[in-house]
């Protein structure tokens, strides 16, 4: 765990002077709520970050692909995703979708 505090590309997420929202509601157009574990606000992007204990899952990346659709809709700002996972200390940006 240790590791994943001294991870220097974790650092932004973190940053006190960026607004961060953890487990924020986001609601599709179905009515479904969804909670991206942590969303941080920057000047001119938005940074979602998911925690994930198991191994990659193509599912993992679909997951976030929604949240970030949802919230580019909803602020009109580049939405970038990533996926920590926790177990093996590897920060994954998620690629957007072709």
């Amino acid at each position: 765990m240790k590791k994943l505090f001294r991870m220097e590309e974790l650092h932004k997420f973190f940053d006190s002077k960026y607004r961060c929202k953890i487990e924020a509601d986001i609601y599709d157009g179905e009515g479904n709520c969804l909670r991206p574990d942590r969303l941080v606000i920057f000047e001119d992007k938005i940074a979602l970050l998911d925690y994930k204990t198991g191994e990659k899952s193509e599912k993992h990346v679909d997951q976030m692909r929604t949240y970030q659709s949802l919230v580019r809709q909803i602020h009109n700002k580049e939405v970038n995703a990533y996926l920590l996972y926790t177990s093996t200390s590897e920060l994954f940006k998620v690629p957007l979708a072709q």
